[in-house]
Parts: structure tokens; sequence; C-alpha cells
């Protein structure tokens, strides 16, 4: 038994996000433009409220085209538990062989390594059917690894 799962998968093209970005750095730009013609000095808000303005606009157009910063996934199989819950967290994960034992508490798995250190893995983002899933699969990988989890 396996899981392979990539989170940003599911997101897809968004045209909201996109006009909403265009929108953003049409803004900023109008913003500067409107200074520059009326001869006016452009103050140091004004460059904020452009930087601002313009890497939201960016941003959201990025993401409105489905291109995605970084990546998150689930990933359990024989070898190692792996788990990135977002882009923007750090990958938590651990090799089969190094785990002693796997304790679950609401939304946490404990897993004991070898050299009596802990791993905490934060299933709080997951939705309720997606960590009933991890637990499955952890439980099945386990008990064929031999290894005890108390799940």
């Amino acid at each position: 038994m396996e899981m392979n799962i990539n989170l940003l998968k599911e997101k897809g093209k968004s045209s909201f996000r996109v006009i909403l970005g265009i929108s953003s750095v049409l803004i900023a730009s109008v913003w500067i433009f409107i200074r520059i013609i009326g001869m006016e000095i452009i103050k140091p808000v004004d460059w904020i409220f452009f930087g601002f303005f313009a890497l939201n606009g960016v941003f959201h157009f990025i993401e409105g085209l489905g291109y995605f910063f970084g990546k998150a996934y689930i990933l359990i199989n024989p070898e190692s538990i792996s788990i990135k819950a977002s882009a923007l967290d750090a990958n938590q994960s651990v090799i089969w062989s190094e785990i002693e034992v796997i304790d679950y508490t609401p939304n946490i798995l404990i897993i004991t390594k070898t050299d009596n250190t802990t791993l905490r893995i934060n299933l709080f983002r997951f939705n309720y059917v997606l960590i009933n899933e991890i637990k499955k699969t952890v439980c099945y990988i386990a008990n064929e690894k031999n290894v005890p989890a108390n799940i």
C-alpha cells in the first residue's frame, strides 16, 4: 500500500485571480503614471504603494494561471513517511528503518525514532477523510514492517 498525493495539483486556473492580478498591476502603474504626468514629486509612500500593488498583482496573476511556488505533498511508502502540508511548510520525513514506535494523538502523528528522538507530524491542515487515509496507510505499512503503531 502506498500513498502519493500532490496537494497543490487540486487547484486549477482561476480567471478571477488573473483579472485581480492584472488590475492590481494596472492600478500601481496608473498611480505612478498620474504622478509623472502631473509633474508631482513621487514620494516614498507612492513607491511603497506601487511596490505593494505590483507585487500583489504579479502574485495573483501567477497563482491564477495555476503556477505554484514550492511543493506540498503526502508520500507514504514502504521506504519512508514524508509530509509537506503546504508550499511554505518544511518537509517532515522519516525512513521506516529509523522508526521505533508510532503514536497518534488528535491530528498529530508522534514518531519515536531508534535514537530516542521524536518527530511530530501535524495533520491539522488536512480534512477528516485524508487524515483517516493517512492513518490507514501508516498502520498498514507499520504492520508489514513490524513497527508498533498505536493508531
